[in-house]
This record gives C-alpha cells, sequence and structure tokens, in this order.
C-alpha cells in the first residue's frame, strides 16, 4: 500500500469480511408512553437486576493453564502493493518457569503467514482465506504469565520482572494504571458474562481516556484485541476464537481454525482415502470407533498440538479408549505406515 489512509481502509475492509473484535457500546435511552409507567420500569428493570445478581454470584474464574488455545490473525506491511496475515495460535501447555521468585505460565505462538495483496490497476484487495493451516516454523515462546488475588501479570519474554495487566476486581468507571504497553490506563465502561462451554465468564468493557471505541477482556480468557501484549509492525489485529476444556468462545462468524505443528504433513484439508476411514461417534466420551479400510498409524494430539496418543491399527474396526482425556478438542491423524502418506486428518471433541 502506497498510502496510510489506503492501508487503513484496507484493514476496514479486512474487519468487515472477517468480523472486528472491537466492540462498542451504544446506550439507548427508552421512554414508555404507557398508562402505568411505574409498572413498567419496575418490569424493565427486573431482567438487569437478575444479570447484575449472576454476574455478582459467580465464581472467579483464573487464566488458564493447561490445554487452552486463541486463535488470531493480524495485518503487518512489509511493502508497497503487499501485506502478510499472520495467522497466529497462542497456547498454554502447562510449561512454568520462575521469575523473581514467583511461578510463571509459559505462553508459546505458533504462526503461518499468507499474502494478502492489491491490484495495481483496481486497488481491490485480495485476503487469503481464514482456514485450517501449517505453521512455517517451529513453536516459539512468547510470554509468562501468572495471577494473583485477581490480579494478572504478564512478562514478555525478553524482560527480567512481570507487570501488572489487568485487575478482575475493578468496578464501573475504575481506572487501570499498569506497566503493560497496551493499557498503561483504561477506564472500565461495562460488565457482563458470557457463556463458554455451559460456564458464565465475567467481561469486561474499557477504553482509553478520550476515546470512544470500546473493547473487552474475558475473566479466564484474556483480551479480545490484542493477546496481552503490543507487537512491533502490528497493523490491524484481529481475534477469532478460544478453545479449551470447557467449551469454544468463537468472536466472529467463521469456525475455530487451527495452526498446526510445524511439523505436520501438508495437505490436512481434504485427503485421498478418507471416504474410507470413519471414525464414531463425535462428540466422543469414553469410546472413539475407527473403521478403517487401510492399515494405519493412528495419533491423537490435544489443542495444543503435543501428542497424546500413538497406534498402529490393521484395517478393520477398533475402539480408541479416551476416558482419561480431559474434555475439549483433539485431532486425529492416521499415516500409511509403509509410504508415511497422510490418510486421513479430523478434529473429534472429547465430552
Amino acid at each position: 500500500m502506497q498510502t496510510a489512509i489506503a492501508h487503513k481502509r484496507a484493514i476496514i475492509a479486512y474487519a468487515l469480511k472477517y468480523g472486528n473484535s472491537i466492540t462498542k457500546l451504544t446506550i439507548v435511552r427508552c421512554r414508555f408512553m404507557v398508562p402505568n409507567q411505574n409498572i413498567m420500569r419496575k418490569l424493565f428493570l427486573l431482567p438487569l437486576l437478575l444479570a447484575a445478581f449472576q454476574i455478582q454470584a459467580q465464581q472467579y474464574i483464573p487464566f488458564p493453564t493447561n490445554n487452552a488455545m486463541w486463535r488470531y490473525t493480524h495485518l503487518c506491511t512489509p511493502g508497497p502493493y503487499i501485506e502478510n496475515a499472520n495467522n497466529d495460535l497462542y497456547y498454554v501447555n502447562g510449561s512454568d518457569t520462575i521469575i523473581k521468585g514467583d511461578t510463571y505460565k509459559k505462553i508459546f505462538i505458533r504462526t503461518h503467514i499468507d499474502t494478502i495483496r492489491q491490484d495495481k490497476t483496481t486497488g481491490q484487495i485480495i485476503y487469503p482465506d481464514i482456514k485450517n493451516c501449517v505453521a512455517d516454523g517451529p513453536d516459539v515462546y512468547f510470554a509468562a504469565i501468572r495471577e494473583q488475588n485477581k490480579q494478572v501479570f504478564v512478562c514478555e519474554r525478553y524482560d527480567t520482572a512481570g507487570k501488572l495487566y489487568f485487575d478482575f476486581n475493578l468496578g464501573i468507571g475504575d481506572t487501570l494504571h499498569s506497566g503493560s504497553n497496551m493499557f498503561s490506563a483504561v477506564i472500565v465502561a461495562g460488565i457482563d458474562s458470557v457463556l463458554i462451554g455451559g460456564v458464565y465468564h465475567k467481561r469486561i468493557s474499557y477504553h482509553w481516556p478520550g476515546q470512544t471505541i470500546y473493547t473487552y477482556i474475558i475473566e479466564g480468557m484474556g483480551p479480545a484485541q490484542n493477546f496481552f501484549l503490543n507487537q512491533s509492525g502490528q497493523e490491524g489485529y484481529f481475534f477469532h476464537c478460544f478453545t479449551n476444556t470447557d467449551g469454544t468462545y468463537t468472536a466472529d462468524t467463521f469456525s475455530c481454525t487451527y495452526v498446526f505443528p510445524y511439523t505436520t504433513p501438508t495437505g490436512i484439508s481434504s485427503t485421498t482415502k478418507e471416504k474410507s476411514i470413519l471414525i464414531f461417534p463425535n462428540p466422543a466420551t469414553n469410546v472413539l470407533h475407527i473403521d478403517m479400510e487401510h492399515d494405519g498409524i493412528v495419533y491423537l494430539y490435544n489443542a495444543t498440538g503435543a501428542k497424546m496418543a500413538e497406534q498402529y491399527l490393521p484395517e478393520g474396526d477398533h475402539s480408541m479408549n479416551i476416558e482419561t482425556l480431559q474434555t475439549g478438542m483433539y485431532f486425529i491423524t492416521i499415516k500409511d505406515p509403509k509410504t508415511g502418506s497422510l490418510l486421513y486428518h479430523g478434529k473429534v471433541l472429547k465430552e
């Protein structure tokens, strides 16, 4: 893009196509022209009071420390008429580290880079599809996080100490002064809750002083705009989904896609022999049935890419015991034992 205006238009166009995680809150005042306004006011306030009671009563949900992932896309500009769309998957797998005597949980990032192009003649911007993809390189340690008394502290990988990132003790109208470059000072504008896998999570809407654009952070999940820290070269950041053992939270109209580890074979969207392999039920509770017309080596991965099982299965109908696995999303890969070629790749949900 040759101008800043063209680039901003590109970000807006991307947001319109794929959904924007920035939430703008609008307050509408209503006047009810009815004979008995006192009764109507009470009926109108009742749902609000019940919602407020629900928010007060729900238990605090801490940040996940294992088997959770966040899916984002961010745009950056390496040169004229070209942009990169980075498909980022952040995850936690239980790994920890000690920083200044405190135990932090490590956050890792996995990235696949797609290209966004602009037609030099028409100015039309051509975006890549949001879909499953394979990382361009090994996973990278991104940051570390810990919680204490509902306060979240984050330490970037090159820092030597953690900084206060957010405080879930805050109420409407409170101002957060943190050490994070992203927040520094923000004002809490509203508090409600969202449902993730049958569990209500507290959601706080906030804005920067002097601004009217609101975004939010969700208890037990994190922010729905930038992922915890500002990143150099970042132009536009779009949150798609969050998945943990409770379920999946989706911020836009697209299904929750996945960035597979660097060593994953290509061709994950479809295979030539998928029709000869049947995996059921899905979702599954204790046992997963695998019916194959071909010998295969079955690999089972959790949502962060860690291998949970590996087993050779001959042609026929087989049962895999998954009773001891945590609830959540898993991925099954089946390879030809002789050639190593990919026979099947798909998702399965453990309830």
